[in-house]
């Protein structure tokens, strides 16, 4: 594949899933003829491939455990969808295959990085996707483009085969979840899905979906914006609609404060950017490099002296503290820093859940899906 230019994968892409297309239609006017076409049985596939040249052309799809459950039960993988260069991104455009847009508006992102899942989910192209989330990637693609999904708790979906995008890395661990146009078929995603694992390639705590008793009256947390970035009026909006609703059916609903919300952002950023994004940028090689990013990983790459004079003007003259402390949390670490920045994550995580979940018994919480809704591409 090393000798192969983008544009000659591409035509062999093209000409493949010509192939693969004729072969799925007839498998579904077979299926219709006997049983009828429901929603389950047309499933579309993972959004965790890579898309760099030297990955285009490997068949991710066929070694991921979860793909291999979906088939068992009935439901036939037909596409993937795109993702942005190396998945740490907001948006949804890489040199290969392009840009894909919000389904209600061109000018608009779909998101990212299950953009593809999402997109092609609110047009009504298949029944249910898989994405995956570090930070953000399950929650913000259906948030823009107006589906749904279930960003798991950790080892609850197999990840077996999935292609990462730093493979290795364990200090902030993906996971996987379905993406669909419905609470309904996210339910019957997470029965054929949850806790179900091949022995021979991992193992999940053997715990299934199950059926429960909802109590009639719950408990939410919520809050409309955080200490980090304000969110607009119109993210705010949606949460005191969704506050107002469940409040109306009775349920009980406590604003809060996210306690020390920077120091969550600080801890993602240090662990993200251990080694200098090395590994994230490794599987570019000589493709063209997506402009998204450069902001991310401009704070590994320049010199100490440079970044402090940066973080000191930011801090001076706008006054912007959260972003001084980011940007010069980004760049590259020794093994017992980056040991220093996983305590770091341990010791948030208690805090965080003795000061909320302790603290409150919230049975959820209901906040906004990112700072602002759908933004223009770029």
């Amino acid at each position: 594949m090393a000798g192969k230019s983008w544009k000659t994968i591409v035509q062999e892409k093209q000409a493949e899933r010509a192939r693969l297309i004729e072969e799925v239609v007839g498998k579904a006017k077979a299926t219709a003829s006997e049983t009828g076409v429901k929603n389950e049985e047309i499933i579309h596939s993972t959004a965790t491939e890579i898309v760099q040249n030297i990955q285009a052309g490997k068949p991710g799809w066929t070694a991921e455990n979860f793909v291999n459950h979906i088939r068992a039960a009935g439901g036939i993988p037909f596409v993937k969808t795109n993702v942005p260069q190396t998945m740490l991104s907001f948006e949804c455009a890489n040199p290969l295959w392009g840009r894909t847009l919000n389904p209600y508006s061109p000018n608009h992102t779909c998101g990212g990085s299950s953009g593809g899942e999402a997109a092609l989910a609110a047009c009504d192209g298949a029944a249910l996707g898989v994405g995956s989330d570090i930070g953000g990637s399950l929650r913000i693609p259906p948030g823009f483009s107006g589906v749904y999904a279930l960003k798991t708790s950790l080892h609850r979906i197999a990840r077996s085969g999935a292609v990462g995008c730093v493979p290795g890395f364990e200090a902030l661990v993906a996971v996987n979840g379905p993406i669909a146009r419905s609470v309904s078929d996210i339910e019957l995603a997470s029965r054929v899905l949850l806790g179900k694992s091949d022995a021979l390639n991992e193992t999940l705590p053997p715990v299934p979906y199950r059926d429960v008793t909802v109590p009639t009256k719950l408990k939410f947390g919520y809050y409309k914006t955080d200490l980090l970035l304000k969110a607009s009026p119109a993210c705010q909006r949606a949460v005191q609609e969704t506050v107002d609703a469940l409040r109306k059916q009775g349920h009980e609903c406590v604003e809060f404060v996210i306690p020390n919300v920077i120091e969550a952002a600080r801890i993602f950023v240090a662990l993200t950017s251990a080694d200098g994004y090395k590994t994230l940028t490794s599987h570019i090689g000589p493709d063209p490099r997506d402009r998204t990013l450069f902001l991310v990983t401009l704070g590994s790459k320049i010199p100490f002296f440079i970044r402090a004079f940066a973080c000191w003007a930011a801090r001076t003259f706008k006054g912007d503290e959260a972003w001084a402390t980011l940007f010069s949390t980004s760049h590259p670490r020794n093994v017992s820093e980056f040991w220093a920045e996983t305590k770091a994550r341990n010791e948030y995580n208690k805090f965080f859940h003795e000061n909320v979940w302790g603290k409150y018994g919230f049975d959820g919480i209901i906040c906004p899906v990112n700072a602002l809704p759908t933004v223009p591409h770029g």
